[in-house]
């Protein structure tokens, strides 16, 4: 993918793109998210290691299930919603 193309894909202009690919911006969390989904791709495999623990639950979840087609994405949500209704069930037994 042309770095015109993935600006464009994820709503932002070459040049920030061009900025941020030589390390001279820091993007917030939700242009890099824009990016992986562009890319088609986990936010994991283009956040580097070091800053991988730095990410909260939630925004691991977040990336994840942004990464996910409609029909996945509400299938994921089913199952979710599954596993912690029943951890809810189980809170009230005891």
């Amino acid at each position: 993918m042309s770095q015109r193309a993935l600006a464009e894909a994820a709503g932002i202009s070459t040049n920030y793109q061009s900025e941020i690919e030589r390390g001279f911006r820091d993007p917030a969390f939700s242009i890099v998210l824009r990016i992986a989904r562009a890319l088609n791709t986990k936010l994991e495999d283009i956040v580097p290691p070091s800053l991988a623990p730095n990410l909260t639950e939630r925004e691991r979840l977040v990336s994840r299930l942004e990464t996910l087609r409609p029909v996945e994405r509400k299938q994921a949500m089913q199952i979710l919603d599954s596993v912690i209704d029943s951890f809810s069930y189980r809170h009230e037994d005891e």
